[in-house]
């Protein structure tokens, strides 16, 4: 039976630092009331989304939902992303079935016919009853993954980079070619790799507007932390790295177009994120990548990135009878 000490309601901004922190502790990706009033500020005008705190009577803020319909600036027609969290002395006593039931309810009304949810491997036993009560299903995993930048030899970085020059491939940080031309040859590369991620989720493309909100106005990103390669005027490869609320560093969106793979130019353009971490003093950084990237993998060992928790994606379809077993 549900507890009757728990209180579930929508989360008002004064608690957002409350539900961070709480949230931090389950999560792959740190979050900060900076980083969600951005979010909330990038999302489309009139999208609904739902954002619920569950307090105790005794000890507070004892559990967290959220469902979004989009994602760090990506949207689905047909997906939502969603998260429930239970801290470890009030589970098993009714209070994650209520959020992942307001949840689940909020995805169907606004028209969705999936939720995603992440999960680490390391909190599947504790999830394992919610993922069952809505029969979702495992799509993907992804590796997470930390580097100690200060570790990392870069003896060789300038020659390599040489050796790319040599060859008609330009690497440099973006922030010395900064231009509105160059956002949108930036935009079109970051469109053409991310067509190739290996991923099982439904994205769109992101439109040019969105792309710029998430690249350079995210708090902790900096041009100077993004570095592309170029041949001649078109950029063939990117990555870049941020500060993330705790003060460390994540590195995102590495890729290279089809037409310049297998050339060793994402492993420069790592090398120089590493560099420019190890000059910010960031004290670790951190990856993560869909574990059938076995090449992306790869280089990140080469590179000093420590294997970490997996995050497993689950999908669960949103139906009548889905619905009966919410409103039951």
């Amino acid at each position: 039976m549900p507890s009757q000490a728990v209180t579930i309601r929508e989360l008002p901004q004064d608690d957002l630092d409350e539900w961070a922190a709480l949230s931090n502790q389950f999560r792959a990706w740190p979050t900060s009331r900076e980083h969600i009033l951005f979010e909330e500020r990038v999302r489309p005008a009139g999208e609904a989304f739902l954002r619920l705190g569950a307090w105790h009577a005794d000890s507070g803020l004892c559990g967290i939902a959220e469902c979004v319909l989009s994602s760090d600036g990506e949207h689905s027609v047909d997906e939502s992303w969603a998260y429930v969290a239970v801290t470890p002395q009030h589970r098993r006593q009714g209070t994650g079935n209520r959020l992942a039931d307001q949840v689940m309810r909020f995805a169907r009304e606004v028209g969705r016919k999936w939720v995603l949810v992440d999960v680490f491997d390391r909190d599947l036993a504790a999830a394992d009853s919610l993922l069952r009560r809505y029969r979702f299903v495992e799509v993907e995993r992804d590796e997470t993954s930390v580097q100690d930048p200060g570790a990392v030899d870069l003896s060789r970085l300038e020659e390599h980079r040489s050796t790319l020059a040599s060859r008609g491939v330009q690497t440099v940080a973006f922030s010395e070619i900064d231009s509105a031309a160059n956002r949108q040859a930036l935009h079109r590369a970051f469109v053409e790799t991310a067509r190739d991620m290996p991923t099982e989720q439904r994205h769109n493309d992101l439109p040019f507007e969105d792309f710029i909100e998430q690249w350079f106005d995210r708090p902790g990103s900096s041009t100077a932390g993004m570095f592309v390669a170029r041949d001649g005027d078109r950029i063939v490869g990117l990555t870049y790295t941020a500060f993330r609320p705790d003060g460390q560093g994540e590195v995102f969106d590495t890729g290279v177009v089809r037409s310049h793979r297998r050339r060793g130019i994402a492993r420069a353009l790592k090398l120089m994120a590493t560099r420019y971490a190890r000059e910010q003093a960031m004290a670790r950084v951190h990856t993560d990548s869909n574990t059938v990237n076995a090449g992306m993998l790869s280089l990140n060992h080469e590179l000093g990135f420590r294997p970490g928790p997996v995050v497993i994606t689950f999908r669960a379809k949103l139906s009548p009878d889905a619905q009966r077993r919410v409103d039951g």
